[in-house]
């Protein structure tokens, strides 16, 4: 009896440790399309015209759906895109810079949520800190599609969130 209940714990552990490697593999892949966004807005393709941008906009959702504290109403993706046209127009330097992300996978309900500290810099001789938040949804087919986003800027003094 003894080895039949070490025979079941084991698999038991090796089925865990599979869904715990496969929970990490999502988290990094969506952490690195996130890290994709950001050298598409530092690259100014706002029509997704290059790879990067072309990668980025075919995970997005039709009901894809932004919030900035300072924006009011929510956003379409079109809408996000045109935003950070507008600051890169009022700030040719602007870099938007991920210093930590944090991601959280859910496996059994298909959804994700990728926390992330960021930097905008190149907006006069201030850098300013924020939080992002991006929500996954798996689809039918497996695919992760990325249909929410919230950026929350913070103060210009402050020294991070994490």
């Amino acid at each position: 009896m003894l080895s039949r209940t070490n025979a079941a714990k084991e698999a038991m552990d090796q089925a865990g440790r599979e869904v715990d490697a496969k929970r990490s593999a999502i988290a990094r892949e969506l952490e690195r399309r996130f890290q994709l966004l950001t050298e598409m807005l530092n690259e100014h393709d706002w029509e997704c015209q290059k790879p990067k941008g072309q990668e980025v906009e075919s995970y997005i959702s039709t009901t894809f759906k932004a919030v900035f504290d300072n924006v009011p109403g929510q956003l379409s993706w079109r809408g996000l895109t045109d935003a950070c046209r507008r600051w890169q127009e009022q700030a040719p330097d602007i870099q938007y810079n991920i210093h930590s992300a944090q991601t959280h996978v859910d496996m059994e309900a298909g959804e994700a949520v990728v926390y992330l500290e960021v930097t905008i810099s190149g907006v006069g001789n201030v850098t300013l800190g924020g939080l992002s938040e991006a929500q996954w949804k798996r689809k039918c087919d497996g695919k992760w599609m990325w249909v929410h986003y919230m950026g929350i800027r913070g103060m210009g003094h402050n020294g991070g969130f994490v």
